[in-house]
């Protein structure tokens, strides 16, 4: 099991202008909301191993008993969970709906606070929300050519000539669980000095020594996000006349209610800073109309 950290926007998007917001009704004034999650796992689930499709068949033939070793080669097909999470999360509405939410509310007031009651009710309202509407849609996966061998006694007293018996894959359920930890936000806007023609910039709120007051935690569970791993060294013998497709679409991702509470370990403030980034999106100074 391992974890994932990542947040969006991306920093290549916030080392330009365009990757800010900006109101067209405010002239030279931007903000931006950065959300950091964190994808755990993969954990496996406690659920049965299911079947996939055949890859082989076995015969009984007419005789003695006999022992039987058989080289199958077939595909293991592994999942880009954690990509295919990151593209559609960049997309999802719910999260859209949060982050234009909260902007709201951190410029209705004073910068640098959100009150307890507004940040319950926004994180109650995504997570009621993200899991009913968010989806993921696997483009990438890494196939892999195996080998497996299969021995076994073939025993005529039990198995009735010509009686088949297929290697299937075999899955077991697995997830990842997603969390928002917190989000980290900046205010940027240029305003005239006295002689009315050149724009200096500034930032909000403001970094009074080591204390960065633009991050809010948030530690909210999303979603368990659980498919299907297909398990690389393993055929199951199955008879033909009990097999089952179990796992018809292994490429599919559900979202399930994640409920457990977790704290992560971050190091604050994230590297690099957002007023790390306004440096190389905003000059300091700029003319009316001009950079």
């Amino acid at each position: 099991m391992s974890r994932v950290y990542f947040h969006v926007p991306y920093i290549k998007a916030l080392e330009t202008e365009s990757g800010w917001n900006s109101n067209p009704a405010i002239e030279n004034k931007y903000s931006v909301i950065r959300c950091h999650y964190v994808l755990n796992g993969p954990n496996q689930l406690s659920d049965p191993e299911k079947t996939g499709e055949v890859v082989d068949v076995l015969k009984n033939l007419k005789g003695l008993a006999q022992k039987k070793i058989h080289a199958t080669e077939y595909e293991v097909t592994t999942m880009q969970v954690e990509e295919a999470v990151k593209e559609s999360i960049k997309e999802e509405e719910s999260v859209q709906e949060f982050v234009s939410s909260l902007s709201a509310s951190l410029g209705s007031g004073e910068v640098g606070k959100l009150s307890s009651e507004i940040k319950d009710s926004l994180k109650t309202r995504l997570q009621e929300t993200f899991k009913s509407s968010f989806k993921v849609q696997v483009s990438e996966t890494f196939r892999e050519k195996k080998t497996v061998t299969w021995e076994g006694v073939i025993d005529p007293e039990k198995l009735d000539e010509g009686e088949t018996i297929n290697l299937v894959k075999a899955y077991k359920r697995y997830s990842f669980d997603l969390y928002l930890l917190f989000i980290d936000y900046l205010f940027v806007e240029y305003k005239s000095s006295t002689l009315g023609v050149i724009l200096k910039r500034s930032k909000l709120p403001a970094v009074v020594g080591n204390n960065h007051r633009n991050i809010i935690r948030f530690d909210s569970p999303l979603a368990s996000l659980q498919f299907w791993g297909q398990l690389p060294d393993t055929l199951l013998p199955i008879d033909q006349s009990k097999y089952t497709l179990e796992v018809d679409d292994p490429l599919d991702i559900s979202t399930e209610k994640l409920e457990k509470n977790k704290s992560f370990p971050v190091k604050f403030p994230p590297k690099p800073t957002l007023y790390d980034l306004s440096e190389r999106a905003f000059p300091r100074k700029k003319k009316w109309g001009l950079w």
